[in-house]
């Protein structure tokens, strides 16, 4: 003899039409709660795409502390980018504009034989959140997008 219980010879065992009822209410219910509270969509997320139409390497940073217009090495978003390539990096707008609602990306002069900064700024851009939109959130050197 098998040690199961079906759900046809459990809705038979059941004497009681009032159970029977209460049992099919609870279990409509909790199908119904349950396929309402899923949230299959996760934040917007974005690719913020870099374009080095230059004929030289150039070493790209999303800086976040405008006003001020310093460059530092440090900060958190850093590339690499060949002559004439494009690449970029997947966000979340709200994570990437929480810290401040002005984005600045500075293009520096990158030395790759040598595997190191070089000695000037080619270019700043600063973008809002609805500049980046306006722009297809790409940005290209020289002549921003």
């Amino acid at each position: 003899m098998k040690n199961y219980v079906t759900m046809t010879g459990l809705w038979y065992t059941l004497k009681n039409d009032n159970m029977k009822k209460t049992l099919f209410i609870i279990c409509l219910g909790f199908m119904l709660s349950a396929s309402t509270c899923y949230d299959d969509e996760g934040p917007e997320t974005r690719i913020l795409k870099f374009e080095n139409k230059s004929d030289q390497w150039a070493f790209v940073s999303v800086c976040f502390n405008y006003p001020d217009t310093n460059f530092y090495v440090s900060d958190y978003y850093i590339y690499y980018l060949k002559p004439q390539k494009t690449d970029g990096m997947q966000f979340e707008p709200d994570e990437l504009f929480e810290r401040n609602k002005v984005l600045q990306v500075f293009f520096v002069s990158f030395i790759s034989e040598e595997g190191r900064l070089g000695d000037s700024i080619l270019a700043r851009y600063e973008f809002t959140r609805a500049a980046l939109d306006r722009c297809d959130w790409t940005v290209v050197y020289p002549g921003g997008k």
